[in-house]
């Protein structure tokens, strides 16, 4: 970010927090820095400032919570512990400066203190704003759970506190938490102890709060194209930049997008493979996005929103800062970068879904030693090319054959004898599918026997019953974990195979999985209080009002924690997609089954469903029928075994044997090469064309093919089309 913009963007922000702090709400856009936030979902305060029991002559709060079992305290910013004291007192220092509740920009402290276990938390550990990284409770001289908060304006000084007139220990550099903290429209206020505390809009923390992001589908692809610049956003060398169609190389301006459990979309550039990523996972304005490969990170997740018809913003799960040209730049290779969202056209894309390959299907018809063997492909209309991959061998120890591009659906090839699987790719330059894995064997020359008999692998046509005793060996392969019948042979070993023994259960306390136990389904629930406020228990108890549950499928887990009360137990914080909490309200959010009510919890328990299973090593097993004058058509393999006839002639005239189509290569002087929609020029025109072919908006007859194949390598993809910029740019 330029100096001159971080200057406008503080002047408007204290602009804005000058002109509402006195009506007790503010809605400032200041992103640049993040806003002081109450670390607690329930304002519920015991003991006020100066407070006769231990306050006295301190800044000091208790607050109780929900004032029922044990509430969370969540970071007010993103902070570094400085320091922690008997293992119950902790300094939490902002990492930059924060946006007061007064208006002030300026670095802030807290003590927290009374929590009974701190053994996640340790001096240097950086806390993200939001973070669950403290818990109510009574460690120290507390009576009942609470968590003591303080404040004190600027960084850390000397030891971070000092003992005061009254003998009481409180923070250097003191103010007021209501001048310092902002509630959230979603706190729950129980006893404001009558202080002047001021709420802040949610829009201001998140532009995007209370949308609803888009849903494309599951798995597709697109082009995305800035609607202030008219230019691709490409990966060019693991670096996302804008780029102009002339300058787009290859495939680069072409992502699959992947959509999540909790609604967002990893985003993976169709060049390398590699994730839509925000460098370093940085949450500041200014932070660089590129592509890098897939860890599972919200660095790498984007949630996206209509915001005009056809134009929408990108925001990544990690922050709520937005997908950004750089200075609105308009001139390829500008860099795109997080910004403060602003809603400029420099901030909104156009999503081109392009046709893709879903389906592919193989279909063999096996040769033998003197008839090539037919592949037939089929995939949807969008295929352009097919990959024939065929491997050979014996069964579970294969080697690769050969690999063929194809471009028509059917292919022929004269195979050696012997046993073969094989499987199509079928593809469009950017998208495709896989079939599934065919097995065939390709029969050998018949051999004749001392016993006045020739064997074969296959019956030929010219071997028929009017001149030929034929008998038929039927073999069967069974792979089981024990014999069909008596005549079976046991053969090799095959694998060991998990499958179902008894009936699936539910349980309540999560249980350890492995191959022997799978999780097949859970979802969430708790017990909801009614007046005792806020509580969420794993088990039934008297207090308990509602029983809740909600899908998984719904919500996605923040934060999780072992339950005070009886460790097999965890909870969960869980949030719905845009963000905000999951919280208990049968009305608007639960099934309502038993009863409707507000807002009450945002932490769940898990019930889950187990199916136990049992480990079986299966085997081959095997027998053979013997020579027999009857074909068994459900045998896994057929050989066959013939002889002449008493007074039977041997067939003079053999069946014309299948030819192998071929094709011509074209004869490239016959037409002006690149010069694709016959206009007798070459220029941008062409290279559309192609693109255009390639994505089914112009048929074959449309274009001239032979032209379109613009490299010679007998394909007509993607590549042809970026040569032809490249030609017409002067780089060739």
């Amino acid at each position: 970010m330029s100096n001159a913009k971080r200057i406008i963007s503080i002047i408007l922000a204290l602009a804005t927090l000058a002109s509402v702090v006195g009506i007790g709400i503010v809605s400032a856009k200041a992103a640049d820095y993040e806003y002081a936030m109450f670390p607690m979902t329930t304002l519920n305060i015991t003991q006020g400032i100066n407070g006769s029991f231990s306050h006295q002559g301190t800044l000091a709060i208790d607050n109780a919570g929900k004032d029922k079992g044990i509430e969370s305290a969540y970071a007010p910013f993103t902070g570094t512990v400085t320091k922690i004291y008997n293992k119950f007192q902790v300094w939490l220092q902002s990492k930059n400066p924060v946006v007061w509740a007064d208006g002030t920009v300026d670095y802030m402290t807290i003590l927290v203190v009374h929590d009974n276990d701190t053994s996640d938390l340790y001096v240097g550990k950086e806390v993200k704003q939001g973070e669950r990284f403290f818990e109510e409770g009574t460690a120290g001289y507390a009576t009942g759970n609470h968590v003591h908060l303080e404040v004190a304006k600027g960084k850390m000084t000397k030891s971070g506190w000092h003992k005061n007139s009254y003998g009481i220990w409180t923070i250097d550099n003191p103010v007021n938490p209501f001048d310092a903290l902002f509630l959230s429209s979603t706190t729950n206020v129980k006893n404001d102890y009558g202080y002047n505390w001021r709420y802040l809009d949610q829009t201001a923390l998140n532009p995007f709060y209370g949308k609803t992001p888009e849903n494309f589908g599951n798995d597709f692809y697109a082009s995305l194209n800035n609607v202030g610049s008219y230019m691709y956003v490409v990966n060019k060398n693991q670096n996302v930049e804008i780029a102009s169609a002339v300058d787009v190389e290859g495939m680069s301006h072409y992502w699959h997008f992947v959509r999540q459990s909790d609604g967002s979309y990893v985003i993976y550039s169709v060049t390398d493979g590699n994730a839509l990523d925000v460098s370093g996972a940085g949450t500041e304005a200014g932070t660089n996005v590129g592509t890098y490969p897939y860890w599972e990170h919200d660095a790498q997740k984007w949630f996206i929103y209509k915001i005009a018809e056809g134009q929408y913003a990108f925001k990544p799960k990690l922050c709520n800062l937005a997908l950004d040209v750089y200075g609105a730049g308009t001139v390829s290779g500008t860099n795109i970068q997080l910004y403060t969202y602003n809603g400029s056209n420099a901030q909104l894309f156009k999503l081109d879904v392009l046709p893709s390959v879903n389906s592919a299907t193989l279909e063999v018809t096996p040769g033998d030693y003197k008839t090539a063997t037919k592949f037939t492909f089929s995939a949807n209309e969008y295929a352009h090319t097919y990959t024939l991959t065929i491997n050979t061998g014996e069964k579970g120890n294969l080697t690769t054959y050969k690999t063929i591009d194809v471009t028509n659906t059917t292919h022929y090839e004269s195979l050696p004898a012997g046993y073969y699987e094989a499987y199509a790719e079928a593809t469009n330059g950017y998208s495709s599918a896989k079939s599934e894995t065919v097995a065939f064997k390709v029969a050998g020359a018949p051999t004749d026997g001392a016993d006045g008999w020739t064997y074969s692998e296959k019956l030929y046509d010219e071997i028929t019953t009017e001149n030929y005793e034929i008998q038929y060996l039927n073999s069967y392969d069974v792979v089981a974990a024990s014999a069909p019948d008596e005549s079976y042979t046991k053969g090799e070993f095959v694998k060991t195979e998990y499958i179902n023994s008894g009936e699936p259960y539910w349980s309540n306390i999560e249980l350890k999985t492995s191959d022997t136990l799978v999780l097949v389904d859970y979802y969430y629930y708790h017990y909801c209080g009614g007046g005792t406020g806020n509580n969420a228990n794993f088990a039934a108890t008297s207090s308990y009002v509602h029983y809740d549950s909600i899908a998984k499928d719904k919500v996605y887990v923040h934060a999780s924690k072992t339950d005070y009360d009886d460790s097999r137990y965890t909870y969960y914080h869980l949030k719905w997609s845009d963000g905000s909490d999951a919280y208990c309200n049968s009305n608007t959010t639960c099934d309502g089954t038993n009863g409707t009510h507000g807002n009450r919890s945002c932490y769940w328990y898990k019930n889950s469903q187990y199916q136990p299973k049992v480990s079986t090593d299966l085997y081959h097993f095997t027998k053979a029928s013997g020579w027999t004058t009857i074909k068994d058509n459900e045998a896994a393999e057929v050989s066959y075994r013939y002889k002449l006839k008493e007074n039977a002639t041997t067939p003079t005239t053999a069946p014309a044997e299948p030819t192998t189509p071929t094709t011509t290569a074209p004869d490239v002087n016959l037409f002006m090469r690149g010069d694709v929609n016959n206009d007798g020029k070459l220029n941008i025109r062409d290279a559309t064309a192609i693109q255009k072919y390639l994505a089914k908006m112009l048929t074959a007859s449309e274009i001239n093919l032979l032209a379109a194949d613009y490299n010679l390598d007998s394909r007509i993809n993607i590549k042809d089309a970026t040569e032809i910029q490249k030609t017409i740019a002067g780089l060739k």
